[in-house]
């Protein structure tokens, strides 16, 4: 799964910058990944799930993967989404997803 690379947020008193967005992911079984987004940075920001990037999908072509989408915390399905998914997501806070290949 990806992490940014050309936003960074400067920690004080550090001498490394920290991603302004992370994502981590875990495989479930059955075709099915948990992604959690992590926004870092203060201001709310579009994060963007990339599926071919999302380590344990069975899709590795963007114009091909074509994935169902659940939201964990609302246990809402999302729909099903060519390539990406996005969602905005407030500053400091997350959005955690299962995503599956269909």
């Amino acid at each position: 799964v990806t992490t940014s690379r050309n936003r960074h947020l400067r920690v004080p008193g550090a001498y490394s910058e920290v991603p302004s967005y992370r994502y981590l992911s875990k495989p479930l079984g059955g075709g099915k990944v948990a992604v959690l987004l992590m926004n870092c940075s203060r201001e709310a920001t579009k994060l963007i799930a990339k599926f071919s990037d999302v380590a344990g999908l069975s899709c590795n072509d963007d114009t091909a993967c074509r994935c169902k989408v659940r939201n964990i915390w609302t246990h809402k399905d999302e729909g099903s989404y060519d390539g990406s998914w996005s969602t905005i997501v407030a500053g400091h806070d997350a959005a955690f997803i299962i995503v599956e290949a269909i």
